[in-house]
């Protein structure tokens, strides 16, 4: 991600909302539809035929914890979508992933 900003304030709750820039996209809105504190959010943004929901899980795990980061994208577009750019998305999580992983070091 190039960008994030969060467009409300305190804690995440369902409903908080962030604009996101990715590297050649738009930037979009996304909006937290699921949430459990501590454990796992998903976050959804919608544009012209397709909507995408991104989910973040933290589980422990023998060595610390595990984080699964998944997409979903459905609508008339999102076949389209995941053709045009299914491998950016890809690299995207890994990225999204890596660097969770810094941050989780560093604490």
């Amino acid at each position: 991600m190039q960008n994030v900003s969060r467009l409300d304030r305190g804690e995440l709750r369902l409903g908080s909302t962030a604009e996101v820039k990715q590297p050649g996209m738009s930037t979009a809105i996304w909006a937290v539809s699921e949430l459990d504190p501590g454990r796992s959010f998903a976050w959804t943004s919608q544009s012209v035929g397709v909507t995408t929901v991104g989910g973040h899980v933290v589980e422990p795990a023998s060595d610390g914890a595990r984080l699964t980061l998944t997409v979903r994208q459905t609508g008339p577009l999102a076949g389209t979508i995941g053709l045009l750019f299914g491998r950016r998305i890809r690299r995207w999580i890994g990225l999204e992933a890596e660097g969770f992983r810094r941050a989780a070091e560093q604490t």
